[in-house]
């Protein structure tokens, strides 16, 4: 588990690590002014040696855990018709479909559905594209699900400014290799985040994930 002090008090603090979605959230904060900052580290698996007793119980261990994530199967999420209007009920539905499609692309893998729900200048919504291709290059994936929404709420409604509140569970998930070798982990925790999707004239697109402050 990676946590990231802020320099803002109370600030929900996110970091993806090796594609994980880890956090480290202050529940007292003020969600019109604090947010998740996000960023992205990669990391390595260490090198092992099949004469070494620390392989011998890491390939134990990840057999363990790739056989209970083995039954998994992502479900790509279907488009809901509440997120195809410009109002408020609308965009809390866009944000939980692209929550969703954010689980499907990293466990699948398949980073096409994020794309068109993307504005090009997201950067955010790029590093969960990036991250996408980067498992599906090496034929890994995430299992079983990563997240689940557990609350969405609109803090800003202005014809220009659009702003939802999105709590999430992090769920206990692995990262696979093509063998089910076990390459990360997530462990199970609470996050926030803030979000800014974007009503184009005809659909919503997600514009910011993060620091809105």
């Amino acid at each position: 588990m990676a946590r990231i002090g802020s320099a803002r008090a109370g600030a929900c603090v996110v970091v993806i690590v090796c594609g994980a979605l880890l956090a480290g959230c202050d529940g007292g904060s003020d969600p019109t002014t604090s947010a998740a900052t996000a960023s992205v580290t990669s990391t390595s698996p260490a090198p092992t040696s099949s004469s070494s007793p620390a392989s011998s119980s890491s390939t134990s261990a990840s057999a363990s855990e790739s056989a209970t994530s083995e039954a998994y199967v992502p479900v790509k999420p279907k488009f809901p018709k509440g997120a195809k209007e410009n109002s408020e009920a609308g965009a809390v539905a866009f944000v939980e479909y692209y929550w969703a499609v954010v689980n499907y692309a990293l466990t699948k893998p398949d980073a096409e559905p994020l794309i068109p729900i993307s504005e090009t200048d997201c950067k955010q919504c790029d590093q969960y594209i990036i991250l996408a291709n980067d498992l599906l290059s090496k034929s890994e994936r995430f299992a079983p699900a990563l997240l689940s929404v557990s609350t969405t709420s609109i803090v800003a409604w202005t014809s220009k400014d659009v702003r939802v509140k999105a709590d999430l569970l992090l769920l206990e998930s692995w990262r696979l290799s093509s063998s089910g070798e076990v390459r990360d982990k997530q462990d199970s925790e609470k996050a926030s985040f803030l979000l800014r999707p974007t009503w184009n004239g005809f659909e919503w697109k997600m514009k910011v994930i993060g620091d809105l402050g």
